[in-house]
């Protein structure tokens, strides 16, 4: 679906940069709350680093050049290292896709109230990285591993059920894409253009 902006290499450029910013913010953030609760699995890991390289997933980054939202690498949690294993697990998932918003918030403002000395190729740029941001913090929060979503749903239900759901999240992921892909799609794009016209003032240019 936006593999068709890359005709303009700027969009192209402008995309790459967008992802490279809203993936690694993301990663970056659930290994740094992890380690501030205690956990330093992901830190050791190298993951508590705002190196692109070290979050990108092959499925997620898919995902996101064909469609528009996807993933990075999940972080490694072991909740056994925090205090309160369910409360810090549910905010480790969280700070994945409030990273993304808050990122989203900030160029949103820019945006909004210093368009106008900005050159156009800037302005496309900062659209795209907080639509980026907003579809990949709404897309994280649906309750399917391997997404942030799916540690809340973990609370709710039995840990032998999840692990199942686990197993197969993203082939169910690829599945729910293909045979309900225009609903899915909009579950995705309708709240994150609420957000960016709130945060903008203006709705996004895709």
């Amino acid at each position: 679906m936006l593999l068709s902006l890359f005709q303009n290499p700027i969009i192209a450029l402008s995309f790459i940069i967008a992802l490279l910013i809203g993936l690694t913010i993301h990663e970056a953030s659930h290994a740094i709350s992890a380690n501030k609760l205690g956990d330093d699995t992901a830190k050791l890991m190298g993951r508590a680093s705002f190196n692109p390289l070290v979050h990108l997933d092959l499925f997620g980054t898919l995902f996101l050049f064909i469609v528009g939202f996807g993933w990075g690498k999940p972080v490694p949690v072991n909740p056994n290292k925090f205090k309160n294993p369910v409360r810090d697990e549910i905010i480790v998932s969280l700070t994945g896709p409030f990273s993304n918003i808050l990122i989203a918030l900030i160029f949103g403002l820019i945006l909004r109230f210093f368009n106008q000395y900005f050159s156009v190729p800037l302005n496309l740029l900062l659209t795209i990285i907080i639509a980026i941001n907003l579809r990949l913090a709404i897309f994280n929060l649906l309750p399917f591993p391997p997404l942030d979503g799916s540690k809340i749903l973990q609370t709710f239900i039995p840990y032998n059920r999840y692990y199942q759901i686990q197993q197969y999240g993203t082939m169910l992921l690829f599945l729910i894409f293909i045979f309900g892909g225009t609903i899915f799609y909009y579950i995705i794009t309708f709240p994150a253009d609420f957000l960016f016209k709130l945060f903008v003032g203006t709705p996004p240019l895709f």
